[in-house]
């Protein structure tokens, strides 16, 4: 029994070294399909970013696990005016990743793509699901500058604007020092943008790209 026991055991530790070399090396194609579409998503050729995509879907069949790829998707399809799919994959991204300011990130860019097509009470559930994870943010140690400055503009998008304020001179006075002027009025300018200032810039971005795009393709 024990000599049957001792071959189990050899098996299955050759088995499970089998299994990390196999998700290594479909990790590393991962990365390097991820790698290839990110330079043909950035020819803004439409031909060359449809196999963006197609790349992308592999690097996620290979490594469902790499959340680059997510990300990159769900840009790529926001260029190509496909913002329906975008929302889709960057659900698929909050799900996959165990990063709560990543889960943050997701739910305020599936906010903006449903402002931009005009479902403003989805945009509030995924905006106020974006805030509510600002304690589990500071908790994970992520609540850097950017996250703050992050937190600040979905929080503007959904009026609170007092709350806001207080918040920005707070960050404003303890940044004065890290920060230049030009900076400081740069996120000021990010973080006092409302929805309607939002929806027209974002409209105005998908114009030009998409004027690059068709530019390009033919």
């Amino acid at each position: 029994m024990n000599k049957i026991q001792g071959i189990f055991g050899v098996l299955l530790a050759l088995l499970l070294i089998m299994c990390k070399v196999g998700c290594a090396d479909r990790h590393k194609q991962a990365i390097e399909l991820n790698n290839e579409a990110v330079d043909m998503m950035n020819t803004f050729h439409r031909d060359s970013m449809n196999m963006a995509l197609a790349l992308l879907d592999k690097a996620i069949a290979l490594d469902s696990s790499y959340v680059m790829a997510y990300s990159n998707k769900a840009k790529c399809l926001t260029y190509l005016g496909q913002r329906k799919q975008a929302v889709e994959t960057y659900a698929r991204y909050r799900d996959v990743t165990d990063v709560s300011l990543d889960k943050m990130r997701c739910w305020t860019a599936m906010g903006v793509n449903y402002d931009v097509m005009g479902y403003s009470a989805r945009a509030d559930f995924c905006y106020r699901k974006a805030i509510s994870l600002e304690p589990d943010i500071k908790k994970e140690g992520k609540y850097d500058m950017n996250a703050k400055v992050d937190l600040l503009f979905v929080k503007n998008l959904l009026g609170m604007k007092r709350e806001v304020d207080k918040e920005w001179e707070t960050f404003r006075k303890g940044n004065t020092y890290k920060l230049d002027s030009y900076a400081l009025n740069f996120y000021h300018e990010f973080i006092k943008m409302d929805r309607r200032q939002m929806i027209e810039k974002e409209r105005k971005k998908d114009e030009s790209i998409k004027q690059i795009i068709d530019y390009r393709t033919h």
